[in-house]
Formats: C-alpha cells, structure tokens, sequence
C-alpha cells in the first residue's frame, strides 16, 4: 500500500512517514471522532480520496487494526513508529 511503501525505511523497523500524510491521517481521525456515523464517512471519504478508497479494499471485512500489524509486519516495519506519529 502506498501509505506504507512511501514510508523511508532505516536498515530495521524503523518508518518515517511523510508530514502530509500524516496530517491528512490525522484530519481524517478528527472528522471521525465527530461523526455521529463514523462508518457513513469513511463511506465518503473512500469516494474521495483514493487512498482511503484503497485502505477499504486491502481491508475488505477484516479487522483494521489487524490488517495494520500484517502490513507494518510485511514491510518490515515498526507499528509503533507510526502510531507514535499520528497521537
């Protein structure tokens, strides 16, 4: 996914993700925690924004958090470096 593979990766488990990116994760999460139907944005967003579109492709009916791990696992990179980017 191109989220994580734009991620500049250090020898080890280590990911760098670019600023944009994680400024539009984090505006993404804030219209979330608004939303009286958090699901019906997603819903909007996926028809807007390509990326989104494409995270509930890979995800399909499957656990987010879980897919997250599998793919930071795949990549060979450390879930907590971008976690700790988006708080």
């Amino acid at each position: 996914m191109q989220f994580l593979n734009g991620a500049s990766q250090s020898p080890k488990k280590s990911a760098k993700i670019n600023p944009q990116t994680i400024a539009q994760a984090k505006r993404m999460m804030g219209m979330l925690s608004a939303a009286k139907n958090p699901a019906s944005v997603v819903q909007q967003l996926a028809g807007k924004n390509p990326m989104v579109n494409e995270v509930m492709r890979v995800v399909g009916n499957r656990d987010p958090q879980a897919v997250f791990y599998e793919l930071c696992r795949q990549n060979d990179i450390d879930p907590e470096d971008i976690l700790s980017e988006l708080r």
